[in-house]
């Protein structure tokens, strides 16, 4: 029997509704990548920037009623380590966020303004290592990974810092992720 059984949450439940939920900030911060691809590409389209909305609002759709689904167990218990796992939780997000506006206030000052891009994709990246230990989901450990890797290879590899298709796979990346995370459970 499952140590979270007897409190009315499986494990397995616990991991789709984390799972869910996750694929939920995954699909919304992978649109804003996509939506700011767009703006360097083009400088905005109503279309284009209608189109990826639309697929991000249907994604974000799917993952908000598998959440839903994982949501309705009945009898549940929050786990006995879910106070200390949404401390953590608030921890590494708050040094993601305080990392990138200390970065996007120091940069420009300083005359790398033009590599804020990257970095912050850096950062964001860097902030799925813990939680992969955190939620122990592996995934996330190859999402941070791909985009390290990738915020510091684009701009050497393409037409610097700025193009826009550095933007365009950081939110592939997300949005692949969010899909594997929607993945039906293995039995």
């Amino acid at each position: 029997m499952n140590s979270n059984e007897g409190n009315g949450v499986t494990k397995a439940v616990e991991t789709q509704r984390n799972q869910a939920r996750a694929a939920m900030f995954l699909v919304g911060f992978g649109t804003l990548w996509l939506l700011s691809w767009r703006r360097l590409l083009h400088g905005g389209g109503v279309a284009a920037s209608a189109a990826i909305l639309i697929v991000g609002a249907v994604l974000g759709g799917l993952c908000w009623r598998r959440w839903r689904r994982a949501a309705a167990s009945p009898d549940e218990v929050e786990p006995a380590n879910g106070r200390r796992r949404r401390q953590v939780f608030r921890l590494v997000n708050v040094a993601q966020w305080g990392g990138i506006a200390l970065l996007m206030w120091w940069m420009p000052r300083h005359g790398y303004g033009q590599w804020m891009v990257p970095v912050v994709m850096l950062v964001v990246g860097l902030h799925f290592l813990p939680l992969g230990a955190l939620f122990a989901y592996r995934a996330h450990y190859v999402t941070g990974a791909v985009l390290v890797l990738w915020a510091m290879a684009y701009p050497f590899a393409l037409n610097g810092p700025l193009a826009p298709a550095g933007c365009l796979v950081a939110g592939l990346i997300l949005w692949l992720s969010a899909g594997y995370a929607l993945r039906p459970p293995s039995r």
